[in-house]
């Protein structure tokens, strides 16, 4: 089970205690609990009973440490949690699927707590932010959640398809029979995938049947200037911002 796995992973499960000392002073009492609930658990026991078998046996659990007690002295103990260590009540609700909490605020904190426990970084340095809550609404355990973040992590390289804007190369490119990839202005701020290819007595940049342009031959413009089939290739490229993707390579003879 996950819950083994995670204990497994841990070296201390923290219990706190509210109680007294022997000066009858308000204290907070921090007890390891792993060998306990390991017993607990591999014995039978309901995972959400183990903390009332536990309290009832407490005396029997030696003290790690105490503090005087405070309104936000349970806070900053499991906010103290190293490498290794979950509180008990952590541990418990690790387990639970994320519809069960009320809060996504509180799922997404408990996400964290363990991420620190098991050395895996949840920032969203490493992982998308969007991530967590995700996470939750899809009804992941917050261990689980943890786990598979590691799998969601941001790539370590960001990668980029380099496109260019040198509608002469790629005329000539597709003078050599080339069927040229590219991406044009569809409508305002659409883009479309599109190819350049010559045919038998024209130019064309075509996308699953739709032509955009086509180019049959020189023509003169108003003022009597003839065009080439290039200068008109380059006028309709800029008119649509075309980009083509640049995967030649020349081959030494």
């Amino acid at each position: 089970m996950s819950v083994l796995k995670l204990v497994n992973s841990l070296n201390a499960i923290w219990y706190f205690d509210d109680t007294e000392n022997e000066k009858k002073q308000h204290i907070i009492t921090q007890r390891n609990v792993k060998k306990h609930f390991e017993n607990l658990f591999n014995n039978g026991v309901n995972l959400s009973a183990i903390p009332d078998e536990i309290s009832d046996n407490l005396l029997a659990i030696g003290v790690e440490s105490s503090a005087p007690f405070s309104p936000s002295a349970f806070d900053h103990l499991r906010a103290t949690c190293a490498s290794g260590q979950l509180p008990l009540d952590d541990v418990i609700q690790s387990q639970l699927d994320g519809q069960e909490f009320d809060r996504e605020e509180d799922y997404i904190e408990l996400c964290h707590r363990i991420g620190i426990a098991l050395d895996v970084d949840t920032s969203d340095d490493e992982a998308n932010p969007d991530y967590w809550s995700l996470a939750w609404q899809d009804s992941l355990s917050a261990y689980q959640a943890v786990i598979d973040s590691v799998n969601a992590r941001k790539p370590a390289t960001t990668l980029k398809q380099n496109t260019s804007t040198d509608y002469g190369k790629l005329f000539d490119c597709a003078m050599q029979d080339f069927h040229v990839p590219c991406r044009l202005t569809y409508k305002k701020d659409i883009k479309d995938y599109a190819v350049v290819k010559m045919r038998e007595d024209n130019l064309c940049v075509s996308a699953r049947g739709m032509i955009y342009f086509i180019i049959y031959a020189d023509e003169v413009d108003q003022e009597g200037n003839t065009l080439t089939l290039k200068e008109l290739f380059i006028r309709e490229c800029e008119k649509v911002d075309l980009e083509w993707y640049d995967t030649f390579s020349i081959i030494e003879a």
